[in-house]
């Protein structure tokens, strides 16, 4: 493929087998990015109920970047904090040198996830050795260390919500909220040609702490990228923690303990808000709460902290000195506590609610709870996790005797949810291995092509736009100092002709219009009424918009911008647009006449 044509289109390749645990390479623009770093944990092949706890074992696959060539990246953009738990690999173990981007609390919650995961996985206590195969490069490869985290983690810039930055070769970047955890991010990536959006797990829910999803990663794209979609519940999520939380306070009061196996961070936070309410509200107001989790103590002081990621109702919090989660107050009135270890929490009288990790079940203390409390009818295991779900099934009593409860904290936009916002041109949704290819989303709008991709398999997007940054090069043209002109002036404009040569080794003729600056006004009205009256009514109607040294020419399909010395060209219908790049260049050979 030459140069102009992969300018003219984006190559999007899908680097993991289960898009929930998502990484992709994005070629846009000559311009090479990699969308997101995530860690997949395998499933054991039985159910927990037929296994003994003690002999589960952990397997981890990191994305297959040898597909591509990991050197060239030059960008890495992260969207939360579960799909980062690969980047170590990436950075300290492959040739990778681009540049990293992520919000603050994905890089912080990132950060703890791979300790505690590191510190779970190093030593398994029931056989003294790692408990983990990592696969990597196709080869098994060790577990990353925490020298490698912290140098990882050095790596990465801070981004915030809005902040547009500038990559170079007309290629610009802006995180966009997602709605699904503190500092989950959708990424819109933009050049003159086009814009492309990825988005992963995004939410409109509002259960949640997380500052609303912003709806701009939905207007009008050339392609929108989706991976991590919801998967709609048979049941409202709403029903499913009402009959939830009425298992787990009958649970409570016939004296069983409660174990939620969770990630201590996401929706850890939405549960201990929830259940610490209900149990309020059910007169077990001394009942207290356990978080298992050697990062315990500092994950609950960084989600209280991040005030500038909250909602607004919890932003308020702040201003009148309240802890804007509810977690602070409970800490402060001893209904929440933090341990390093299990047996601690045997300290304190029961029965017990605890929070623990890992929620497969497969590595961490909960198993050291499952022993212990598995053979024991009275007991209730809440099953809550998206990602990681935890092989259980109900009415199983070989082994294991707890009661089960699945309510999932599904908040995210499924498929159809997606197609009904989103106004892209090209809808891609990476697939997993061996899955059927699904029908188009019945909601899919008008005008949008839904691609899905495979696992490995390669897809070009094309665009419909093809222009070129120029810049002058010559010493005395760019010593070109621009008159200004009183606004009454009878002059028009001058023209610069020369030669250009692209990247592509063409060489072509332009001329250029250097339009006068009205001092006054900062406008170029003489230009813009006459470009316009040039066109006549073949457009249809016309709206002119003045900006500072520039101006926009509006039709129903077609826009033309003029800035300084830049003039593009936009529209939906390719015929059009060629007439009205025809009719400028027209106006730009004219004579032009000095009286």
């Amino acid at each position: 493929m030459s140069a102009t044509e992969r300018r003219q289109c984006a190559e999007i390749i899908s680097l993991s087998k289960n898009p929930q645990f998502p990484c992709l390479y994005l070629e846009f623009q000559h311009v090479p990015f990699l969308l997101d770093c995530a860690l997949e944990f395998l499933r054991p092949p039985t159910s927990v109920h037929n296994a003994p706890i003690a002999d589960a074992s952990v397997k981890l696959i990191v994305p297959r970047v040898s597909e591509i060539s990991i050197e060239q990246v030059d960008f890495i953009l992260i969207t939360n904090s579960y799909n980062i738990l690969a980047l170590p690999f990436i950075t300290e173990y492959t040739a990778f040198k681009g540049r990293i981007f992520a919000t603050e609390p994905t890089v912080e919650f990132g950060r703890l996830l791979m300790e505690e995961m590191v510190g779970n996985l190093s030593r398994d206590p029931y056989t003294g050795v790692a408990n983990y195969l990592v696969h990597f490069e196709k080869e098994v490869h060790p577990l990353y260390s925490l020298h490698d985290i912290e140098s990882c983690i050095s790596k990465i810039e801070r981004v915030h919500y809005s902040e547009y930055l500038d990559l170079g070769g007309d290629v610009e970047i802006v995180a966009r909220s997602s709605g699904f955890c503190l500092g989950g991010a959708n990424w819109m990536i933009k050049s003159p040609n086009a814009t492309v959006t990825y988005m992963a797990a995004s939410s409109n829910s509002r259960i949640g702490h997380s500052t609303v999803i912003d709806v701009v990663p939905f207007s009008k794209t050339d392609a929108t990228i989706v991976a991590q979609l919801g998967t709609a519940p048979s049941r409202p999520l709403g029903d499913m923690i009402t009959n939830m939380l009425n298992i787990l306070v009958k649970t409570l009061e016939q004296g069983g303990n409660v174990l939620l196996p969770v990630n201590p961070c996401g929706t850890m936070f939405e549960l201990i808000a929830i259940i610490s309410e209900y149990l309020r509200s059910c007169g077990l107001v001394t009942t207290p709460i356990h978080i298992v989790s050697s990062i315990a103590k500092r994950s609950l002081h960084l989600a209280n902290i991040q005030g500038e990621w909250m909602s607004l109702e919890k932003q308020a919090n702040l201003y009148e000195a309240r802890q804007p989660l509810i977690h602070g107050r409970l800490l402060e009135d001893k209904l929440l506590f933090h341990h390093d270890f299990s047996a601690s929490v045997y300290q304190y009288r029961g029965p017990y609610i605890v929070f623990v990790g890992h929620p497969s079940l497969q590595a961490g203390q909960v198993r050291d709870f499952l022993n212990v409390w598995k053979n024991d009818p009275r007991n209730l295991m809440v099953v809550t996790e998206l990602l990681n779900v935890p092989p259980v099934k109900r009415g199983s009593a070989e082994i294991m005797k707890m009661q089960i409860c699945k309510c999932p904290m599904e908040t995210r936009l499924d498929l159809n949810e997606i197609a009904t916002r989103t106004n892209a041109k090209n809808l891609v949704i990476p697939l997993r291995a061996g899955v059927t290819i699904p029908e188009v989303p019945p909601t899919l709008q008008k005008g949008t092509m839904f691609t899905p991709l495979s696992p490995f398999q390669s897809t070009h997007i094309p665009f419909d736009r093809d222009f070129v940054r120029c810049s002058v090069m010559d010493q005395d043209l760019k010593d070109f100092a621009p008159i200004l002109l009183e606004a009454q002036s009878e002059h028009r404009s001058v023209v610069v002709s020369g030669n250009l040569l692209h990247q592509d080794k063409l060489t072509c003729q332009i001329r250029k219009i250097i339009a006068p600056f009205d001092a006054s006004a900062g406008r170029v009205r003489p230009t813009a009424e006459e470009i316009a009256a040039r066109c006549g009514g073949e457009f249809g109607s016309h709206t002119i918009h003045w900006i500072p040294n520039g101006y926009v020419i509006e039709w129903d399909t077609l826009r033309l911008s003029a800035h300084a010395d830049d003039f593009q060209i936009e529209g939906s219908d390719m015929g059009d647009m060629d007439r009205l790049r025809a009719l400028v260049v027209e106006f730009v050979k004219s004579p032009i006449q000095k009286t």
